[in-house]
């Protein structure tokens, strides 16, 4: 199952680095600036690509089980925080429930 966790983080660094406006798009920022754009490409893609890097090529190793743990909790605190975000700044549109139903399953399948 850490497969489709790695799944998820490849295609958001994907979408992220090839298509960064989707990503801000999404948001509800259309376009953006080109600096934002060039976050978008670094966090999204760069850290997406690299977590699922780290889960695919570490899988059935030693070391395996400690990325699977910190990759663990990098979702259970996306998933928290975007909860508390979800509270404080109700975006008025029902997608970032999805990203928390996705955060929390991905925590849950790697911590388990």
């Amino acid at each position: 199952m850490d497969i489709v966790v790695a799944v998820c983080f490849a295609v958001m660094g994907l979408v992220g680095l090839v298509s960064p406006a989707t990503v801000l798009e999404l948001t509800g920022s259309p376009g953006g600036s080109p600096f934002a754009r060039n976050e978008v490409r670094a966090v999204y893609g760069g850290i997406g690509l690299a977590v699922a890097v780290a889960l695919l090529v570490t899988r059935g190793t030693e070391g395996g089980e400690a990325v699977r743990w910190a990759v663990g909790l990098l979702c259970f605190g996306m998933g928290m925080s975007r909860g508390v975000g979800l509270v404080v700044d109700w975006p008025g549109v029902y997608l970032p429930f999805v990203y928390l139903a996705l955060e929390l399953s991905g925590a849950a399948i790697l911590l388990a």
